[in-house]
């Protein structure tokens, strides 16, 4: 999914230090752009990281909207804002939240209204928790 953003040498994926360790496993495997952690849930964190930016090159930042391990769910309407003002977008993992988040289990990104918000470049929906249908 983040070699298909075009992300070249100059692009940034800002990731939040508590997402599933197959993210971390596929961001060591991309060569294009850099990678950085933010503090788990940190608006202001990833707010700061946006601004301090020296380049101009695209920037995703990969969230969960749910998290299993921990249990809260990402702020993913304050996310969305920063992505906007920074020129950023979302990549959101809703492994843990469709079939169980929202009134007809569509998870979080459609309970808040987000599906079509233009800070979201991905939703990653695997079928695998809420659904049963396979391993993920």
């Amino acid at each position: 999914l983040f070699s298909s953003a075009r992300l070249g040498h100059d692009g940034l994926i800002l990731f939040d230090e508590s997402i599933h360790a197959s993210v971390h496993d596929g961001l060591r495997a991309l060569r294009a752009g850099r990678h950085e952690k933010f503090r788990h849930n940190d608006v202001d964190d990833l707010r700061s990281r946006l601004a301090q930016r020296k380049d101009s090159g695209p920037v995703l930042i990969a969230v969960e909207s749910a998290y299993s391990m921990g249990g809260p769910f990402a702020p993913l309407e304050e996310f969305m804002a920063v992505a906007i003002k920074h020129g950023a977008s979302l990549i959101v993992d809703e492994a843990h939240a469709v079939g169980v988040v929202g009134a007809r289990g569509e998870g979080l990104v459609s309970r808040l209204g987000l599906q079509y918000h233009p800070g979201l470049f991905a939703r990653v929906v695997t079928f695998g928790k809420g659904f049963g249908a396979h391993g993920a």
